[in-house]
């Protein structure tokens, strides 16, 4: 992130990088950053996206925000192949319908 702070994949790599760590509080702002990024980038295509979106649903819903976490779990839940292991997580948590 420090050497490509504009390019959401380094970020969103960070995230990941948090969520391995089990350390949630610290992957939320990199995955925000990196959608947020992504909205101007090309190199973000749909699939990195929407897997930015179910890691940011699933870390916010491990940390008792579902609310906050469902509005990006659902756009995930209906892009991601189903043998995705993110899109798995996200129906185990019951975020996807």
């Amino acid at each position: 992130v420090e050497k490509y702070p504009r390019d959401p994949r380094a970020n969103m790599f960070r995230g990941f990088y948090f969520l391995q760590k089990d350390n949630l509080a610290d992957a939320e702002p990199y995955l925000r950053e990196a959608l947020r990024l992504g909205e101007s980038n090309p190199v973000m295509t749909p699939f990195f996206a929407n897997w930015t979106r179910a890691m940011l649903a699933l870390d916010l819903d491990l940390r008792g925000r579902r609310p906050e976490a469902l509005p990006f779990a659902r756009p995930a839940c209906g892009a991601l192949q189903s043998d995705d292991r993110w899109l798995q997580a996200l129906k185990e948590r019951e975020l996807c319908p």
